[in-house]
């Protein structure tokens, strides 16, 4: 009984895909205007800083639905997943976290809002000053694992990339571009690898977690301050990284069904035996 519990346990487990699992998988927000225009919106993935008229960027159900859902005021940091060229402008599809713990998404108007120097941004200040990488990537293998950079001194690490997957003849490793910076460390670039995209390697330290001090995140200082309103406030701490709860939300329902059968069968088999 006790081997036909396990087996049930790992196929159970094996129903999770593994792409929800690592990251691979692209989930969507669970937005029903999104749903219906899917097609005509713009993947965007960046973060901005908020920095409006009004002194606060107003967050509404959706661009034909504009009740508020809330307010977060100038300074604050949206994530932008996807952009849709609308009425009255484009707007803008964000995931944005409540003081009260609770998370929800909201549509917003993209004025007043404010790139935040990124990755994206880095490649198109440095096109020209890219090269092919002639260096061996099999030397890489002495270290265990490498550090992932956002852009070459940025600051900001994204995770590792552990080198015992170069082992994997399912997907060969390698740099599209490289970069000399002006301490003369050279960096490479992951344009995909097991999950990991769009990032940096420092070659010439790629252990290192302390590299760099950061560049400009944004053209502007001057945060303009709030008008008065009288509209209730809610005040919204954005989260700036990519961090989907959906895939998490999904793997523990799943977790939790299979340990209610789990518990159902041990029950039931302990039952039998007393009969």
């Amino acid at each position: 009984m006790i081997k036909r519990l396990l087996v049930l346990l790992v196929a159970a487990l094996l129903l999770v895909p593994s792409s929800l699992a690592f990251g691979d998988v692209l989930i969507e927000p669970e937005d029903n205007f999104f749903q219906k225009h899917r097609d005509e919106c713009q993947r965007v993935d960046r973060s901005y800083l908020i920095n409006c008229n009004e002194g606060f960027l107003n967050m509404v159900v959706s661009p034909q639905n504009t009740s508020t859902l809330g307010q977060a005021e100038n300074g604050a940091t949206v994530y932008v997943e996807y952009t849709y060229a609308g009425s009255g402008g484009t707007w803008g599809l964000g995931i944005a976290y409540l003081q009260n713990g609770s998370d929800k998404s909201g549509w917003f108007l993209m004025d007043g809002l404010e790139l935040i120097y990124d990755g994206i941004s880095f490649i198109e200040d440095h096109e020209y000053e890219f090269y092919n990488y002639e260096g061996d990537v099999a030397d890489l293998k002495q270290y265990d694992k490498l550090v992932l950079w956002t852009y070459p001194n940025s600051g900001q690490t994204t995770g590792y990339l552990y080198t015992s997957f170069f082992e994997d003849d399912y997907m060969d490793f390698y740099f599209t571009r490289a970069y000399l910076d002006d301490q003369g460390l050279e960096w490479g670039y992951v344009g995909y690898y097991y999950g990991r995209q769009d990032s940096w390697v420092c070659i010439s330290d790629p252990t290192a977690t302390d590299l760099g001090g950061g560049q400009t995140t944004t053209t502007t200082t001057d945060i303009k301050q709030p008008r008065d309103h009288k509209d209730t406030e809610i005040s919204i701490t954005l989260n700036t990284l990519n961090t989907d709860t959906t895939a998490v939300k999904v793997i523990v329902i799943v977790v939790i069904i299979i340990a209610g059968a789990a518990a159902y069968l041990i029950w039931r088999h302990y039952a039998t035996k007393k009969k």
